[in-house]
């Protein structure tokens, strides 16, 4: 299930693929299969394998994630996939490295691609947990790494409400989406 729809892209995306996908939205106008809430999802409990939300919980009232966050779980079979607005500051570098067809035996005997394929990131990221709302987009009530939302403060509520982290990454050179691949525990 996909929480927020928007203009229905990732659905979309995913029905092409062959995938039964359903999509959750508060704004009718936007033709979603259900019309409702994320803080109250009106679903029976473990309806869906995997329930997502991108960039949506941003646009409510921080007080209303925690609330948010239990509702995914609790219609998630087992996975819940979020985006998050990263307010950070980021330095990153790739690099190509060197490439003969003479090497790529390495490149074979380590499971990987051809050495023309590879780049090699290097990147840092700095929350600013000092910044307020300065820069902010304007419909946004907050943002992860701003004053009062560190990464560690939304991560805490993920293990209160059962889920545990199993791969959090944001994208290289794009750093502003912060996503969260999350598992509900003790299936």
């Amino acid at each position: 299930m996909d929480i927020g729809t928007g203009t229905g892209f990732l659905p979309a995306i995913l029905k092409q693929k062959g995938y039964a996908v359903k999509s959750l939205d508060v704004n009718p106008n936007l033709n979603p299969d259900i019309v409702g809430s994320i803080t109250s999802i009106p679903l029976k409990d473990s309806t869906f394998d995997i329930v997502s939300a991108f960039q949506v919980l941003e646009h409510l009232e921080f007080d209303n994630f925690e609330r948010s966050i239990s509702e995914m779980a609790r219609v998630s079979k087992r996975y819940v996939v979020l985006s998050l607005p990263y307010f950070c500051l980021y330095l990153g570098i790739g690099m190509l490295p060197f490439r003969s067809k003479y090497l790529d035996w390495i490149y074979i005997i380590f499971n990987k691609r051809s050495a023309s394929l590879d780049i090699v990131n290097f990147d840092i990221s700095i929350q600013l947990t000092f910044m307020g709302k300065v820069g902010m987009v304007s419909d946004h009530k907050w943002e992860l790494g701003r004053k009062g939302f560190p990464k560690s403060k939304v991560e805490s509520v993920f293990s209160s409400k059962g889920l545990k982290i199993i791969k959090s990454f944001h994208r290289q050179m794009y750093p502003y989406h912060f996503f969260y691949l999350l598992e509900k525990v003790g299936l």
